[in-house]
């Protein structure tokens, strides 16, 4: 995917400048097999680490990747930064009652309004 050889992506996991709770808990060393029968050094590894790896590679698919995933950031920023309430017209017990609707939406327990 981003032609480095597997020596080189071994030693980028070992090189990463990362907390020593990030890296145990994103990367997992073992080994394999290879077709000649040895055992050969591998990482399991969790989107969140390949993520983190790949922000040190370069190259053109290596900058897609980033494009992307900083696109996606920008996203979650939109959607964080609009209101959760939608602007409100009416009297207070509808207001409140829209406030009570989206608690109960999102699992909270909420006591009903009167008249609602």
């Amino acid at each position: 995917m981003f032609e480095r050889e597997h020596k080189n992506v071994l030693q980028a996991i070992k090189n990463l400048e990362v907390d020593e709770d990030f890296s145990r808990l994103n990367f997992q060393p073992t080994s394999y097999t290879d077709s000649f029968n040895r055992q050969q050094a591998m990482y399991m590894m969790t989107k969140k680490g390949y993520r983190r790896l790949v922000m040190d590679f370069t190259g053109k698919r290596a900058s897609e990747v980033k494009e992307h995933l900083l696109d996606r950031f920008e996203e979650l920023e939109e959607k964080e930064s609009k209101p959760v309430i939608p602007a409100l017209s009416g009297n207070i017990a509808d207001m409140l009652q829209l406030a009570a609707d989206q608690l109960c939406s999102k699992g909270l327990s909420a006591m009903a309004l009167p008249g609602g």
